[in-house]
């Protein structure tokens, strides 16, 4: 079985999204969860749906489509931070629902995941 590279595949991921080519960064980081898919690979998964989401939060500016990928992508990474007992990871996640309800316009929700995330680090 061949073995994928997934430092590769981030590092390509992450130009996308740091070049604002926000559709193809979000297809890059869900090919990734896709491909990350054995037990020892679940951090990989994890980190592509949160990448995922954040990459779909740089383009919400009220809550519309973006918005809602954004959040199923984020509730994808929280359950797997979870099952790896990631804390760090989950306080980063709530982090970013705090900044995407911030942008959604949704100011209580925003701060609701504000101190889960403070809490949590």
């Amino acid at each position: 079985m061949p073995v994928v590279d997934f430092n590769r595949l981030f590092f390509a991921a992450n130009n996308l999204r740091n070049n604002a080519r926000v559709g193809q960064a979000i297809a890059a980081y869900k090919e990734i969860a896709e491909l990350a898919n054995q037990p020892d690979e679940l951090k990989y998964k994890a980190e592509a749906w949160h990448l995922a989401g954040v990459s779909a939060k740089e383009c919400v500016l009220e809550e519309g489509s973006y918005y809602r990928d954004a959040q199923r992508y984020f509730s994808q990474a929280e359950a797997l931070f979870r099952q790896l007992g990631d804390t760090e990871s989950l306080g980063a996640l709530y982090r970013d629902r705090a900044i995407i309800a911030d942008y959604a316009g949704k100011l209580i929700e925003a701060e609701q995941w504000y101190h889960k995330s403070l809490g949590v680090l």
